[in-house]
């Protein structure tokens, strides 16, 4: 009879072994998982108990039991660190100082945590869920607000990039390509693509769309300055060419030399380029003009040296003439410096200096020429004997404008008439009576100091005139130094 129950149990029993069903439920409660133990747990039950044989049910109260204890030590684990992932919560909720996107990712860090205790069926486990989903939904309403500009800044910036996209679209749609300046071009596409990079954040989900049409609105504009550098690289290599046909010329070294230039100069005016293409051309460029001025240093340096020879013959018979000029200037130099010492005695003796210190010093180590000496020791016997003789004002300042006339320097407007009379009796001389003053500037310069040294004082004005023309004499001194 018994055996009839049990057949009968059995049969309705479910596909599987009920009792290594509740074999394998036990392995997994020894193991400590019970989220395995659980499902086996459920599968079991599919079907009332009552239709599994008493021992069976008897085992799976047992494993039941054990199950229902072993959840709640994982509770009583679980719920310690669901409770310091409430605190931790809370704790972002009053931090208003981490920024909110470091905010957000730390809150769904923490509800990451909580997912991976499992579920949380206690009570006690459900009041914790309640107040850590409340703290992180205070938490994350600091950041909503973040989140809504970003996405609201997106929005904004995929606006902008599409206005960019149709003003590159309508931008190649209205340019005359047969007349358009490259340069500018080239700026329009380096603005937009700046302008590009700046409106970045875009929604992720058109950010390959909108990158696509931006790409596909520079391509037509970069083909055409593509079309245009390669016209020009073709331009610099047509004048590399026309360089080595020179060279391969018999011309001449400058008109080697002056076609080259040219050629640099129609370089120059060659419009945009690939900038690595362009620099090999200018290398090429550069290498076969250095050739041309190769040639143009070494027949400019074999000119030198044989200008150097000549030069140097000619500086031979000048040194020897300079030699006989320089003993000339020397001993005129000493004469004048002799004549202007006895002038400035005469001058201290006519202004009432010691007549026997003056007399002391009137010897010196140079001799005068006879003409010289005459003047300017009768000056000097003249002075000693009271017996003064003042020279006209229109003859000091007649020596003045002849003076700066020779320095090249202005008169006075008081001297303007007599400068141009001076002037109008020069120029008659030399057209009416061919008669030309071929004298140097420093023998003329000789002369006139003479004259001033031994013409004597003058009455009036005498301090101005001397002025002028001392400073008509530094002029000539100084525009003749080197």
């Amino acid at each position: 009879m018994s055996f009839m129950v049990d057949s009968d149990i059995s049969s309705s029993a479910p596909a599987h072994n009920p009792s290594a069903h509740l074999q394998e439920m036990s392995a997994a409660l020894d193991a400590g998982d019970i989220k395995q133990a659980t499902r086996l747990k459920n599968s079991f039950t599919k079907q009332p108990l009552s239709t599994y044989a008493k021992k069976l049910q008897a085992e799976f109260h047992l494993l039941d039991e054990k199950l229902r204890k072993l959840e709640d030590r994982q509770y009583s684990v679980t719920n310690s660190k669901r409770q310091e992932l409430c605190e931790k919560m809370e704790s972002l909720q009053l931090h208003n100082d981490i920024h909110p996107e470091e905010k957000a990712k730390a809150i769904k860090e923490l509800r990451d945590c909580w997912r991976q205790l499992g579920p949380s069926n206690s009570g006690e486990g459900q009041r914790l869920w309640q107040r850590c989903k409340q703290a992180g939904d205070v938490a994350f309403s600091v950041c909503s607000e973040h989140f809504d500009n970003k996405r609201e800044s997106g929005d904004q910036n995929l606006r902008e990039r599409i206005k960019i996209c149709d003003s590159l679209t309508l931008f190649y749609a209205e340019t005359p390509w047969q007349d358009v300046n490259w340069k500018a071009v080239e700026r329009i596409i380096k603005k937009a693509k700046s302008e590009w990079k700046r409106f970045n954040d875009v929604p992720h989900q058109h950010y390959q769309e909108i990158q696509d049409r931006f790409q596909g609105s520079l391509l037509p504009i970069q083909s055409k300055l593509a079309e245009e550098r390669e016209r020009n690289h073709q331009l610099k290599r047509n004048l590399i060419g026309e360089i080595w046909h020179l060279l391969d010329s018999n011309n001449t070294t400058v008109s080697l030399t002056q076609s080259t230039k040219r050629i640099q100069s129609a370089w120059k005016e060659i419009g945009i380029t690939d900038r690595g293409t362009d620099q090999k051309l200018w290398r090429e460029f550069r290498s076969v003009c250095d050739q041309v001025f190769r040639l143009r240093d070494d027949e400019k340096a074999s000119r030198k040296a044989l200008e150097a020879e000549q030069a140097r013959k000619a500086e031979l018979a000048q040194e020897a003439r300079a030699q006989k000029s320089a003993q000339k200037i020397e001993n005129s130099e000493c004469i004048l410096d002799e004549l202007r010492r006895k002038a400035a005695l005469c001058n201290l003796l006519e202004n009432g200096g010691d007549i026997n210190d003056i007399k002391n010093q009137w010897d010196g180590s140079v001799d005068l020429p006879q003409k010289l000496a005459e003047i300017i020791n009768s000056r000097f016997q003249r002075a000693q004997s009271g017996d003064i003789q003042y020279a006209a004002s229109s003859l000091a300042e007649d020596m003045c404008v002849r003076m700066e006339m020779l320095a090249n320097i202005s008169s006075p407007e008081s001297s303007r008439g007599i400068r141009m009379k001076l002037q109008v009796e020069r120029l008659d001389q030399q057209l009416s009576k061919g008669i030309k003053d071929d004298r140097s500037a420093g023998e003329q310069l000789s002369e006139l100091l003479e004259r001033w040294y031994c013409m004597g004082p003058v009455q009036q004005g005498q301090g101005e005139l001397e002025k002028r023309f001392m400073k008509a004499e530094l002029a000539i001194k100084n525009a003749s130094q080197p």
